[in-house]
């Protein structure tokens, strides 16, 4: 379910339920707060993309990747030695 805006203390109305009953989605996506909900679990996309980017960008700055390429990247990352 995407919604514009809802926090999980917030009831959702839904036709031919009570409005006194508690119904809660199982996995929702608020677009204004970039909040993935899936049950009990809240992932925040905004901070996800973020990390991402910062990924690439350190990938293109070290010329590991071309600035560029494709939408994806596969890349193989060897830790220290």
């Amino acid at each position: 379910m995407i919604l514009h805006d809802w926090s999980p203390e917030q009831r959702l109305p839904i036709p031919g339920v009570p409005p006194d009953t508690r119904v809660y989605p199982l996995r929702v996506y608020v677009a204004r707060t970039r909040l993935f909900y899936n049950g009990d679990a809240r992932a925040d996309l905004g901070k996800l993309h973020a990390e991402a980017q910062s990924i690439i960008d350190l990938l293109v700055t070290r010329g590991l990747v071309p600035a560029d390429g494709p939408g994806g990247y596969l890349t193989l990352l060897r830790e220290p030695q």
